[in-house]
């Protein structure tokens, strides 16, 4: 095509350069000559020359017509690609347009990283991308994360967290413009990427602004060398621009989202502090909280054991791993015990320093089980902690001083509640709690068993009830002293729980007696399991001060059913049988039958 145009141009230099009266004259000139011909004798000669003129300017004439026509071709063709080229920036801007507007009508956290993606859907279709990513700064000022992600179809991207130091970000960091790569190396690529590295060929990044201070950087990334121009710039400005925009209406939504959860949360423990809410009912209120205000993987709650310097794992949602509830751990080791001894926060951006990490309840961990971000706070009242509230995530710097704020605030205030809480459980442990054995004791029981007849009636499901009485106890303890006594009663009542299972009740009915409410429908079964209550204890000896003792017990069974009116009717029946139990020999058990003890 050029080729052409430079062989249609040096031809019709005489009517390009002079214009079209030099021609109207030159044709004016050449038409006296060739009418008189001037110093030419020879008719044929004159002919000659007449006709050499007319060809010549007919020959002008159509050139400059068909120069004339060939731009006009040109020109319609530029004016037809231009039009579509317009019509296509028209429809981009459209587009973005569309974008902003739901940009700035998006309502949640959630929906954001929705309209990202969305816009940057649009950014991979003007600029033939392979992948295009949003990156925003986290707290730290060193880290940006990947916000919205938008890739084609037939690639595969898994972006990385990644570090202002990395050259290019850096670049763009120190240049606040854009930075455009055409001949990206894989090892360059690589500080982006975690696969389909050799893919990516060329990069274009543009700076984030608010308020003159880059909070971001929208990155594309093509699959061909070269992909990206100079010309391009002003249009990723304008892509970055609508970001920062919509970045603004996102933070306020962020934080209008999170007052708004934390006034109701703050109602919610307000009331706790009003009503006699149970220790698992404040925990669960708290967790339930976190949940929708964190990022997590993990939460635990640690509460400091009374009169001691030792904490133990009271609940923990997410990923359980060795330090699960139960657990107890120092307050002199490690991140969860320097909040609670210290009574302070603390924010670990990343559990990971290169091939170590910072151990998290005692120095002896070998491993943090992928945790890297981890904040906690103490739970107080007034000046007292009571324990801490962790919460941890797999992912290196999600949390930062807002997040921070919140959770002392959490925990500041559920402190009190939490605090009211153990007081009323312990004065209720005390009302309930048989002192010398740990047991429940004859009130406990006696509610218990209220409530189990309720039940047995509901869901006419049948249940036994133990009565348990040491032999010759009496003279037991005249012989060997009350001390030693006391320490015989904590072993039976140990060996007793130890032998039922969990969903049974265990109390000390009084004296050197005992209770237990077996859970079974089936009367051979209570048996079984009161033959296993009276082995364990009459084939021990128990160790006290280097000297051994040995006891037998007598055990009476009696079965809730129908025939039964209430409770004391059924505690009446097993005490009989109990009886019967010692009178006949002692160390045995026997089953209330009503043939038998009428």
């Amino acid at each position: 095509m050029q080729k052409k145009l430079k062989i249609l141009n040096n031809l019709t230099v005489l009517i390009r350069k002079p214009g079209e009266k030099t021609v109207i004259l030159l044709f004016f000139i050449l038409s006296i000559y060739g009418f008189f011909v001037f110093g030419v004798e020879n008719d044929t000669a004159k002919l000659s020359i007449r006709i050499i003129i007319v060809l010549l300017f007919l020959s002008l004439l159509y050139l400059r017509y068909r120069k004339y026509e060939f731009f006009e071709e040109i020109n319609n063709k530029n004016k037809i690609k231009s039009e579509k080229h317009n019509e296509k920036d028209d429809e981009i801007i459209k587009r973005l347009a569309d974008q902003f507007r739901i940009g700035t009508e998006t309502d949640s956290e959630a929906a954001f990283e929705s309209y990202l993606n969305g816009l940057l859907l649009i950014i991979n279709s003007t600029f033939v991308g392979a992948a295009s990513v949003v990156y925003l700064v986290y707290q730290d000022k060193d880290t940006l994360i990947p916000k919205g992600v938008s890739i084609e179809s037939e690639k595969s991207f898994n972006f990385k967290e990644i570090s202002t130091d990395v050259k290019i970000i850096n670049e763009i960091f120190k240049k606040k413009e854009v930075i455009i790569k055409n001949k990206l190396s894989e090892e360059e690529a690589a500080c982006f990427f975690d696969n389909g590295i050799g893919s990516i060929k060329s990069f274009l990044g543009v700076p984030i602004f608010i308020e003159g201070e880059i909070v971001g950087i929208m990155a594309v990334f093509s699959s061909t060398k070269g992909a990206f121009g100079d010309g391009d710039n002003d249009l990723v400005k304008n892509f970055a621009d609508v970001i920062s925009r919509t970045i603004v209406n996102y933070n306020s939504i962020v934080e209008s989202e999170t007052n708004t959860l934390l006034f109701s949360s703050f109602y919610e423990i307000s009331k706790g502090l009003n009503s006699n809410l149970k220790f698992d009912e404040i925990i669960d209120m708290l967790v339930n909280i976190i949940k929708k205000v964190f990022e997590y993987d993990r939460i635990s709650l640690s509460l400091v054991k009374e009169s001691s310097f030792i904490a133990i794992i009271k609940r923990v949602v997410g990923q359980v791993d060795e330090f699960e509830e139960g657990y107890e751990f120092s307050l002199d080791e490690r991140l969860n015990g320097w909040v609670i001894r210290k009574n302070k926060p603390i924010l670990v951006s990343n559990l990971e320093k290169g091939e170590y990490f910072i151990p998290r309840y005692t120095k002896k961990e070998k491993i943090n089980y992928d945790l890297k971000s981890f904040i906690s706070a103490p739970i107080g009242y007034y000046n007292k902690c009571l324990g801490a509230v962790t919460v941890e995530s797999k992912k290196a710097n999600i949390y930062g001083g807002r997040h921070e704020n919140v959770l002392v605030m959490l925990a500041n205030n559920i402190g009190a509640a939490l605090e009211r809480s153990i007081i009323y459980q312990r004065l209720e442990s005390e009302a309930t709690i048989d002192e010398m054995t740990g047991l429940y004791n004859y009130r406990a029981f006696k509610f218990r068993l209220y409530e189990e007849i309720n039940r047995a009636k509901r869901s006419k499901q049948n249940f036994c009830l133990f009565m348990i009485d040491i032999d010759h106890f009496k003279n037991f303890n005249d012989e060997y002293g009350h001390l030693v006594g006391d320490a015989i009663l904590k072993f039976i009542g140990d060996s007793i729980k130890s032998s039922v299972r969990n969903i049974d009740f265990v109390a000390r009915y009084g004296g050197e007696e005992f209770v237990a409410i077996v859970l079974t429908p089936n009367i051979e079964d209570a048996e079984i399991s009161a033959e296993r209550i009276r082995g364990s204890i009459g084939d021990s000896n128990y160790k006290i001060d280097s000297a051994e003792y040995h006891v037998t017990i007598s055990l009476g069974i009696a079965e809730y059913s129908g025939e039964v009116k209430d409770e004391e009717g059924l505690i009446r029946r097993a005490d009989e049988a109990m009886y019967k139990a010692k009178k006949t020999g002692r160390n045995r058990v026997i089953v209330y039958n009503e043939e038998d003890f009428n």
